[in-house]
């Protein structure tokens, strides 16, 4: 089964690579990784022909499972190919923070487009705030983010604003 639809993506993903992101994400929330999901995961890997962002996908499911073999080969996959999407991008932000790695070209490239001062669909911002989320609570954020402050606005009203604390990698709320 392919999703398409409203997504803000510009090909539809296999539904099987979500459900795969989905379960793995409750599985390690829970602390208790599912041999149903990492055989799941695995059967995806031997599939032809995913589009970066499912191999994002894959790459971020396999790794917050523990299934790091998996997950650097999927990211090797996705990582390969210009960056289409900010859904893309924010699944590689979220893997970089994981992994511990460089977030800065997809943090570029999620950064780079915006439209004003958000992104093109709620679905994007989400999206965007996921990926950077993930960056900010896994990373020093000091070292890829100029000092300043982050507004999240919902639907036009200010939702909270975050500083960044240059002693540390720490958002303040205020």
């Amino acid at each position: 089964p392919i999703l398409g639809g409203r997504l803000p993506l510009p090909l539809a993903v296999d539904g099987r690579v979500w459900n795969a992101l989905a379960l793995s994400e409750h599985e390690a929330a829970w602390g208790v990784p599912g041999l149903a999901t990492m055989r799941w995961i695995t059967t995806l890997a031997d599939r032809t022909g995913l589009r970066p962002v499912e191999a994002a996908m894959l790459a971020l499911a396999a790794a917050r499972l523990g299934m790091n073999e998996e997950a650097e080969r999927f990211a090797r996959q996705a990582e390969a190919r210009p960056l289409e999407d900010v859904a893309t991008a924010s699944f590689l932000l979220q893997l970089a923070a994981l992994r511990g790695r460089d977030p800065s070209a997809a943090l570029r490239f999620v950064l780079g487009h915006r439209v004003g001062t958000g992104w093109r669909t709620t679905l994007e911002g989400a999206f965007a705030i996921l990926g950077l989320a993930a960056i900010v609570e896994h990373q020093v954020p000091a070292d890829y983010l100029p000092p300043g402050s982050v507004t999240v606005e919902v639907n036009g009203v200010v939702a909270r604003t975050l500083s960044l604390d240059r002693m540390g990698s720490f958002w303040r709320s205020s």
